[in-house]
């Protein structure tokens, strides 16, 4: 996961060809024609990975992801409650 803390955007890498079937609330897929600035592994800059594709898998599988993400806004509407 990349963190972009001048805007406070993440970005995932998924497999290619994944953008065009992602449909997940408050999220938008990027895909052909889209472009991310990635940061050389190990920058500490305002964009830097948190999880560096050097430490593991370069790409989130869709499906994990869709599920973090669900989680997470369960989640954060209990610690709302």
């Amino acid at each position: 996961m990349l963190h972009d803390s001048c805007n406070g955007q993440a970005y995932f890498l998924t497999p290619p060809g994944t953008a065009q079937e992602w449909q997940q609330d408050g999220t938008q897929a990027l895909g052909s024609g889209s472009w991310v600035v990635l940061a050389p592994p190990g920058w500490r800059g305002l964009l830097r990975w948190l999880h560096d594709p050097a430490d593991g898998p370069a790409h989130t599988l869709t499906d994990d992801l869709a599920e973090s993400l669900v989680a997470a806004v369960v989640k954060g509407k209990d610690a709302e409650g």
